[in-house]
């Protein structure tokens, strides 16, 4: 993959994830006025369970679409076939347990009993549609990846908004749900059934045992991973109320929108980045990871600046107290973009149960924080907590890949320079935090330093390209 089709698919990802995140921003004032903080509260804890289930019922075999690339490259397709088809058996394996031991499952969830055969095939959409878009990705389709995943956003909200309108008082929140759960199927069952079509394989004893021995260690990382960013939620439920948590969910929406972003930017990188790394040509893949520690560095700074605003604008005044919270959320965003990077570089040296590790070791100080602190300070002690375990996490992510993996595509100074500078512009914001021309002032300052960042590259770029 050339430099200039990095680039341009780069740019695909990116302007596809902004319209999701413009559209989410469009609807989150919408969702905030028809539903009351308590149903906010509902929708999200559905949502929590969603992210909670799917390592158990796909065993993480999503996440071996991108190794899969390399190891069967010439068969790619017949791998994700039989992929596609194990999860459909683990759903109906799973289908069996949940109706011998459901008192107890509702016991645990509180999920209402309408709920579980929605709850359940949702997940199973969700895989079909990571894995197919996982594959996409790899094979550089960019642009329908960018188009179906805006289609995705575009329907599901347009769906949830005229369900929720329809539904009576008494059924709003079903009708958030069900508006994305119907294009969730539609979507799932289309993706899944062109790749069986394609690839043809239903069994493969190679390419389930590959998917398994990659993946399965990922099952408590990736469970872990989910309590990091949603068991604070089912606390704050459990101890302050659902009203509480959708009002850390509402914050939880905006901040997070900093590393779906990252995110984006990764999925076009990863093909292109695996790649290099698989032949050893290193250095264009360390100069991309510093540019991108250092765009999102100057990015989630901007973000903090205008937290206070964008709970106002996007919400019922109920929802205001969350101008608090959100600013803490930002920073766990940004210290999530550093995680990812490390964490990518483990994941392509097939080292799946170190990776997973050091996620249930998170996972465990944030719920032992969380119990301390939730029960006093409700949602504002969530989202510290979370910033606290984030730090951890990367120290040690970081540590293992440049200490006993000897394999870190990032210097020490790189990310000193990134953490001293938003360790810097937040101790600043928190000062100033209730003055507006400050932070304006602030804020300016940094999209100048974002800009001239942005056109230091583009000239190295050009000069780059004119020697050739």
């Amino acid at each position: 993959m050339s430099r200039y089709s990095l680039i341009k698919s780069a740019s695909w990802y990116t302007v596809s994830k902004i319209l999701v995140m413009s559209l989410n921003f469009v609807s989150i004032p919408v969702f905030t006025h028809l539903l009351t903080t308590s149903e906010y509260g509902e929708v999200s804890v559905y949502t929590i369970w969603i992210g909670i289930l799917t390592p158990f019922i796909g065993l993480g075999l999503h996440l071996s679409i991108s190794r899969a690339k390399i190891e069967f490259e010439s068969n790619y397709i017949q791998y994700v076939s039989s992929i596609i088809a194990f999860l459909g058996l683990l759903f109906f394996l799973f289908l069996f347990l949940f109706f011998i031991f459901k008192e107890q499952f509702f016991s645990v969830t509180k999920i209402p009993s309408k709920l579980a055969l929605l709850l359940f095939t949702q997940v199973l959409m969700c895989l079909f549609i990571s894995v197919s878009l996982g594959m996409f990705q790899f094979e550089y389709k960019y642009k329908l990846v960018s188009i179906l995943n805006l289609l995705r956003a575009v329907l599901s909200v347009s769906f949830s908004f005229v369900l929720v309108l329809v539904f009576n008082d008494g059924m709003r929140v079903e009708g958030k749900i069900i508006g994305v759960f119907v294009v969730d199927v539609i979507l799932g069952l289309s993706l899944a059934s062109y790749i069986l079509f394609k690839g043809k394989v239903f069994f493969d004893y190679k390419y389930w045992k590959f998917g398994l021995v990659y993946s399965v260690p990922f099952i408590f990382g990736s469970l872990s991973y989910i309590l990091n960013s949603q068991f604070d939620r089912l606390l704050i439920n459990e101890y302050v109320g659902s009203s509480e948590t959708g009002i850390y969910s509402f914050a939880y929406s905006i901040g997070m929108l900093l590393l779906l972003l990252a995110i984006a930017v990764k999925q076009a990188l990863n093909p292109w980045i695996y790649d290099r790394l698989n032949n050893d040509d290193f250095y264009p893949v360390k100069s991309v990871y510093v540019q991108y520690i250092h765009i999102f560095s100057i990015v989630s700074m901007l973000l903090l600046y205008v937290t206070p605003e964008l709970v106002m604008l996007l919400s019922d005044k109920a929802f205001w107290s969350g101008a608090k919270i959100l600013p803490w959320i930002v920073l766990g965003a940004y210290l999530q973009v550093l995680i990812l990077n490390e964490s990518e570089t483990q994941m392509f040296l097939k080292k799946t149960a170190t990776n997973s590790l050091i996620i249930v070791l998170g996972a465990v100080i944030n719920i032992i924080l969380n119990y301390f602190y939730i029960p006093d300070y409700g949602a504002l002690g969530a989202a510290i907590t979370t910033v606290i375990t984030y730090l951890v996490m990367f120290l040690l992510v970081f540590y293992v890949n440049l200490k006993i993996f000897k394999f870190s595509l990032v210097k020490v100074k790189c990310y000193a320079i990134s953490i001293f500078y938003v360790c810097f512009f937040s101790v600043v914001f928190f000062y100033i935090q209730d003055y507006f021309i400050l932070r304006l002032g602030v804020f300016l300052l940094n999209s100048v330093i974002l800009l001239r960042f942005l056109l230091g590259e583009r000239n190295k770029f050009i000069s780059s390209k004119a020697s050739v």
